[in-house]
């Protein structure tokens, strides 16, 4: 099924190395309810209907192996490709990789195993209509500007969230702001920059606050809570 005749990828970044999580194991392949946090990641846009393939980028020491397991499990997978030392250059080496026939390329972040089909289609309709768009949720603290260890400010809370993923975009919008920070991806955080770089106004898409980043040790744990009670 595509969307509109729109072709969709998404682009699964899963080549971290988790040193926060303090495990010689990256979090992306801790195992969550008898599945590991990638495949609970993939098999979300698996079951999402108007995701028509997707890309898998991976850690190069991990890329044969898993290419050839993943492959059985997951239909829409195209390719597994390695990924860079950071994840600009990661997700620029998925963007390079996905399908000539793509038209909306939506970006990933593995840790984030807990996003829902519904949220994934929601971002995807926005860039659809929109040229870009990123999940996000509200900011419900109180936020200040400081300086030199004082407080400066306070920002207005109804005009900030906190960005997540998916993040999509039209492929031109995504390859002229790629185009622009060629030379220069340091400081890009998050793909909704490149295509702030290309000029274009990013749709906010306020999806559930479950789509956490796994993270910490609590950060798994709390996972698997929710998975549970999806399964109840």
């Amino acid at each position: 099924m595509t969307l509109k005749g729109k072709y969709v990828t998404a682009v699964i970044l899963a080549a971290g190395s988790g040193r926060r999580m303090n495990s010689a194991l990256p979090k992306q392949y801790m195992e969550l309810c008898g599945e590991t946090v990638l495949s609970h990641t993939l098999r979300a846009f698996e079951d999402c209907p108007i995701i028509d393939s997707t890309v898998a980028v991976v850690r190069e020491e991990e890329r044969e192996e898993l290419s050839e397991l993943l492959s059985r499990r997951f239909v829409k997978l195209s390719s597994v490709i390695s990924g860079k030392e950071t994840r600009s250059l990661s997700a620029r080496e998925g963007f390079l990789s996905i399908p000539r026939e793509t038209d909306i390329v939506v970006f990933h972040d593995a840790a984030r195993c807990l996003i829902t089909v519904c949220d994934i289609e929601a971002v995807v309709l926005a860039a659809e209509a929109y040229g870009a768009a990123t999940a996000a949720v509200p900011v419900f603290d109180t936020v200040k500007r400081t300086s030199g260890g004082f407080v400066s400010g306070t920002l207005n809370r109804d005009e900030l969230v906190c960005a997540s993923t998916p993040q999509a975009f039209s492929v031109g919008i995504y390859r002229k702001g790629l185009e622009l920070c060629l030379e220069n991806m340091e400081g890009i955080t998050d793909d909704n920059m490149i295509a702030e770089r290309a000029g274009a106004s990013v749709r906010v898409v306020i999806t559930s606050k479950d789509n956490v980043k796994i993270t910490t040790e609590e950060d798994l744990c709390y996972a698997e809570y929710v998975l549970k009670g999806r399964d109840k």
